[in-house]
């Protein structure tokens, strides 16, 4: 996904309009080095859909994929909690 004409909370048209933001009363007049060329983002389950399943599955498994993923790092932080009192 490429960002780079996305349109930012509290500026209206995107980052092109950046310049014209206005803050402490003064005209920014530039455009932050970090924004200049937007940024890219390629997900594992892009739109939560997967090619040749229906879109409700790619929301359930993203779903899970989630809830799993939480459930494990729960479980290494309280196995690392648990190792600390038993010292």
């Amino acid at each position: 996904m490429d960002f780079s004409h996305q349109e930012l909370p509290g500026v209206n048209g995107g980052i092109d309009e950046f310049r014209q933001v206005v803050s402490g009363g003064k005209t920014l007049g530039y455009l932050p080095e970090g924004m200049k060329n937007g940024f890219s983002f390629k997900a594992l389950i892009p739109d939560y859909s997967i090619n040749g399943l229906p879109s409700v599955a790619g929301y359930m498994l993203s779903a899970v994929a989630g809830a799993a993923l939480l459930l494990i790092i729960f479980k290494l932080l309280a196995n690392e909690k648990n190792k600390k009192n038993d010292k």
